[in-house]
């Protein structure tokens, strides 16, 4: 009787324990940490991050994150950036892209030094058996020839590279400028894990019937819509720093999770980080006249229809 006893409250005490219930969060603590968070973004100056990033063509769900298998069905392709620069200034970026279903290896290498847009792409095999010989080209673009504003867009030069975490045109405290901005985060929990905030949200321009709805081009809305309509933060408590930002077609799916690392925050940068030098014997083509015919030609296009 007294061993039965005894492992009843035995029992008893492990749910009390190691049972707590959902955290529920008042919409003015929602209110006051999304505050809080973007004061954090704003005092961001120079930066040093890694961001690995995985692309889920046709989405998967959260729940299948952790079976391999299940993943490996989804054609995935992961992404590995290093990213380092002066908020909203410049900015020098290492990205290596990888595909489950190929052997070939694509990597970039760009760097905005506030004048020029630098473009060096390798494409290889990446085979342990193959040569790994990797074509090299190098390009720049003249970014006060092509932005539509230097001053507010200093990273549009309409040459981009998507898939590697960083929201287009943006740098790394811009895409979470952009994020917040587009994003009705009304929803706030804990992590499980490691005691993240996590932060969930909505956009604005979808499902939405307002001015800026109407006003949307309606493919774009439809990429935002069928990818991008939920958004997920994971934002560590103390330091309001994003830890990690997944994008999904519902609550519980996720068609792209990138993680972050931070290397240094407001720090000094490596000295010539926005310096660039073309590999020996690769020739640096201009391409600035190319943009801006293709974008003429774009513009024509669409006055015509």
């Amino acid at each position: 009787m007294h061993k039965k006893l005894s492992a009843a409250i035995w029992l008893l005490v492990c749910i009390i324990t190691f049972y707590s219930p959902p955290e529920v969060f008042a919409k003015e603590d929602i209110l006051q940490f999304i505050n809080g968070l973007s004061s954090k973004i704003h005092s961001i100056k120079t930066y040093h991050s890694i961001l690995n990033t995985m692309v889920y063509p046709s989405c998967i769900s959260m729940e299948d994150l952790n079976q391999k298998n299940k993943i490996a069905k989804h054609n995935s392709v992961r992404s590995n950036t290093i990213v380092i620069g002066e908020s909203g200034k410049k900015m020098n970026i290492k990205t290596v892209f990888e595909t489950q279903e190929s052997d070939i290896k694509i990597k970039y290498n760009l760097i905005y030094d506030g004048k020029w847009l630098w473009i060096e792409h390798h494409a290889g095999k990446a085979l342990k058996n193959s040569s790994n010989e990797q074509k090299v080209s190098s390009m720049k673009i003249h970014i006060p020839d092509v932005s539509p504003n230097i001053e507010k867009e200093p990273f549009n030069t309409f040459f981009l590279v998507n898939g590697n975490g960083l929201s287009p045109y943006e740098d790394l405290p811009g895409t979470f400028i952009k994020i917040h901005n587009s994003y009705n985060f009304n929803k706030i929990s804990r992590s499980e894990s490691n005691g993240e905030i996590i932060l969930t949200g909505t956009h604005k321009n979808c499902g939405s019937d307002n001015l800026n709805d109407k006003l949307l081009n309606q493919d774009i809305k439809s990429d935002i819509c069928d990818d991008e309509m939920y958004c997920h933060l994971k934002v560590l408590k103390d330091s309001y720093l994003i830890t990690a930002i997944s994008y999904g077609n519902s609550e519980n799916s996720i068609c792209m999770n990138t993680e972050i690392e931070y290397v240094s925050i407001n720090s000094k940068l490596p000295k010539n980080i926005f310096i660039y030098q073309s590999p020996q014997g690769v020739t640096i083509r201009d391409i600035t006249s190319y943009i801006l015919d293709k974008r003429q030609k774009e513009d024509k296009t669409g006055s015509n229809r």
